[in-house]
């Protein structure tokens, strides 16, 4: 799991830590944790797991505007909360990606630590929110003589589609995923 957080501190400039390393950003932006990121993981951002500790006043939106974290990514923010009315801190654990770069960046509360309760998880399943491609366009292909014989034979004059159980697999997934 890489481990980076970023913290402002009024006297010094933006300190990166990432595992053994403390980096020091001379341009005092946020970001160079990524550029840590896509120094280590330019080829494969999935190959491992990330959990980013993001100051409280920073938008998830804002921070990731720029960044894109894959759907096949397991990237996690924790970020605290305001003080609760009872005193308590709480810190949010978020799982943030996008289906794909022209989506909105997709944002699912995992739990909440609070000095005051502990640890409380979500009641949603971790896998949901990367259940549903909100929409997005698939495009496949088939590489096999069978199967291009029954497409072929359900060809209509406009368009090249699915049929026979291929057809009935493609709906479901439609369905359940939520593409086109």
């Amino acid at each position: 799991m890489g481990v980076a957080y970023s913290t402002h501190r009024p006297d010094d400039n933006t300190s990166i830590k990432n595992g053994r390393d403390n980096l020091q950003d001379p341009y005092d932006d946020d970001r160079t944790v990524f550029r840590l990121f896509y120094e280590c993981m330019a080829k494969n951002m999935s190959a491992g797991r990330w959990l980013l500790f993001l100051e409280k006043m920073m938008s998830l939106e804002d921070y990731f505007s720029e960044i894109h974290v894959p759907i096949n990514c397991e990237f996690l923010v924790a970020q605290e909360q305001d003080v609760t009315k009872g005193g308590c801190s709480e810190v949010t654990l978020t799982e943030v990606f996008y289906v794909h770069r022209t989506r909105p960046l997709q944002t699912y509360r995992i739990g909440t630590w609070s000095s005051c309760d502990g640890v409380t998880w979500s009641t949603v399943p971790s896998d949901k929110g990367k259940g549903d491609l909100h929409g997005a366009v698939i495009q496949s292909g088939i590489y096999s003589v069978d199967v291009a014989k029954d497409i072929e034979s359900c060809k209509d004059r406009t368009a090249l589609k699915f049929c026979g159980q291929i057809e009935e697999i493609w709906h479901i997934l439609q369905e359940i995923l939520n593409f086109t």
